[in-house]
């Protein structure tokens, strides 16, 4: 199964849709929502045990939010690599 999506990304014909967002609620430090196209919201909550949670969350955000505007400018032809490139 890993070496089918493997193809089908690498052969250009993945398509993602860049209509999701990611947001973080105020007031709760360990929770975020991944809002996807038709509206629908997915409450997400970082683990709990380690001693900086909030970092925690704020990494899997940024990463998200990273992934969603770089699949965008694959899907636009301006980047070659799906997050770093040479």
């Amino acid at each position: 199964m890993q070496n089918h999506i493997e193809k089908t990304l690498y052969s250009g014909h993945a398509s993602f849709k860049v209509s999701l967002s990611v947001t973080i609620p105020y007031g709760n430090p360990t929770e975020f929502f991944i809002i996807g196209s038709n509206g629908s919201e997915h409450l997400l909550r970082a683990d709990g045990s380690t001693t900086d949670v909030s970092c925690s969350r704020d990494t899997i955000v940024l990463t998200l939010r990273l992934f969603v505007i770089r699949a965008g400018e694959r899907r636009k032809g301006r980047k070659k690599g799906l997050f770093f490139h040479k």
